[in-house]
């Protein structure tokens, strides 16, 4: 099967060694010292070609790349902000490579002439070219779409290797004409860059190589296997909306502690206040009842100038007396008022809580829903590779389940016996391996329930994980419904 094959790595500042290897100014022995260039053979360099401004084939111009950027920088008035004395080294642009699988690219590099092809060989006087100047075209139209006509500085086909390529030298020219490759290539997050270079295989493949009869390729981040890279995004991401609800409930919590301990001293305040409120009404009460019976009672052995005293001060003691209740009434109704604040902004928070606690009524649930549809459409593929066949091939297998091809790491577990259980139990199993896999053991285990299987307690000791989880959450599940045909 045909694939294609794409490379991105990032450069600082490309060095003219780099400019000379990809141009082919250097000798020949030094571009052999290069590994992907162990196949390098000169006799094939005339069929090299560069792709120009215009779009057209054009012979491979020797100008150097470096000089080359840095007159495409300073056309948008720009400077490489790496060829000063800074510390600080800042990605400007990306290396791209293009091929695809050996016989294909050859194919279409060489025509029937593939065959002749060998590091020492010698070049056929006659090679069409023609499909592969027509792809290397092709992607150039598909980066101007993807990075901008501006940002490419060169693109140039080599088909002096066993392998052919184009290589592309893409600039980080953002919006408002600045320097930045998150912007152009890596979004702002690991996630985003894994989702972008997802995005840049699936569409190349869609838009160039599914016409050129290569397949988009195997999604795994490495060859023995991880997962896919899409659905571990989704699935990091679902993860990090958990740890973000986990943070508003611990901030949540806070905040209600510290509302917890101001209700207490509000409601303090306003037990003090009126308490003395009360002490000071007494107090005024006895005030006037001792007016009111000096009034009444005759001073025999006082004299007029001592009781009219004697009522002065007491008039004046009812006086500072009822200035201190109107006072203390303000600060009642104040420190009630800020107790009601403090209640209503309590209960909140513990309405809050609770929401936020509530089974998949949070923010996450939409994304949960999307993980799970993403984990169900890629399990078997990603699960069951290396030994363990696509659901709907195992239907067809039937008796011949012996010819699978199972390698070293995934020889065993499913057994001849397993292949009825899967048939029957296909979506069954994969719905609770994915549940379990992206932490969801509640739902995993109200499937389990309403089929009649034992519960599991399956979880990893770090949540990312790649196929080996996978496996082990799919295996469980298996035994989970093996577990019920040995009860019946």
């Amino acid at each position: 099967m045909a694939k294609q094959i794409i490379d991105l790595s990032p450069f600082f500042s490309l060095t003219e060694e780099r400019s000379e290897l990809l141009l082919r100014t250097a000798d020949v022995n030094t571009i052999r010292q290069h590994k992907e260039y162990k196949t390098y053979n000169p006799r094939y360099s005339h069929l090299n070609f560069e792709i120009d401004e215009d779009g057209l084939i054009s012979s491979v111009n020797k100008k150097s790349l470096v000089a080359r950027i840095d007159d495409r920088l300073k056309s948008q008035g720009l400077s490489n902000p790496n060829s000063n004395d800074s510390k600080i080294r800042r990605k400007i642009g990306a290396v791209i490579m293009f091929s695809g699988s050996k016989d294909r690219i050859q194919e279409m590099a060489f025509g029937s002439e593939r065959r002749y092809f060998s590091p020492r060989g010698c070049c056929p006087e006659k090679i069409d070219t023609c499909n592969f100047k027509e792809w290397a075209i092709q992607l150039r139209d598909f980066l101007c779409k993807r990075y901008g006509k501006k940002n490419l500085v060169a693109i140039i086909a080599h088909l002096d290797i066993a392998r052919p390529e184009v290589i592309a030298i893409v600039l980080a020219v953002g919006d408002g004409k600045y320097i930045s490759y998150n912007q152009i290539f890596a979004g702002h997050d690991g996630l985003e860059y894994r989702q972008r270079d997802i995005d840049l295989w699936d569409e190349l493949h869609r838009q160039v190589n599914v016409k050129w009869g290569m397949e988009r390729g195997e999604r795994h981040s490495v060859s023995h296997g991880h997962f896919y890279k899409a659905t571990t995004a989704y699935v990091e991401m679902l993860q990090k909306m958990r740890d973000r609800l986990d943070e508003d409930i611990r901030n949540k919590t806070k905040e209600l502690n510290k509302l917890n301990e101001e209700l207490v001293t509000s409601d303090r305040r306003v037990k003090g206040l009126s308490t003395m409120l009360k002490n000071l009404e007494t107090r005024k009460d006895e005030i006037e009842n001792e007016i009111s019976t000096q009034e009444t009672q005759t001073q025999e052995n006082d004299s007029l100038e001592k009781i009219a005293k004697q009522k002065e001060d007491l008039i004046n003691e009812l006086n500072g007396v009822l200035d201190k209740i109107r006072e203390r009434q303000k600060q009642l109704v104040t420190a009630r008022q800020q107790l009601q604040d403090v209640a209503d902004q309590r209960a909140a928070a513990q309405k809050a809580i609770k929401t936020l606690k509530k089974p998949n009524s949070f923010q996450a649930k939409k994304l949960h829903e999307i993980t799970l549809k993403k984990m169900v459409k890629t399990i078997w593929g990603e699960l069951l590779c290396h030994g363990k066949q696509l659901y709907s091939n195992v239907i067809s297998l039937g008796d011949d389940w012996n010819n699978i091809v199972r390698t070293e790491r995934y020889r065993a577990p499913i057994e001849e016996s397993d292949i009825e259980l899967l048939i029957d139990n296909g979506h069954l199993l994969v719905d609770i391996a994915t549940n379990i896999y992206v932490g969801d053991l509640g739902t995993a285990n109200e499937l389990a329930e309403e089929n009649g299987l034992r519960p599991t307690t399956l979880e990893r000791d770090q949540y990312f994980d790649n196929g080996d989880f996978m496996e082990k959450c799919f295996f469980e599940a298996l035994e989970m419904v093996k577990g019920k045909n040995k009860e019946e």
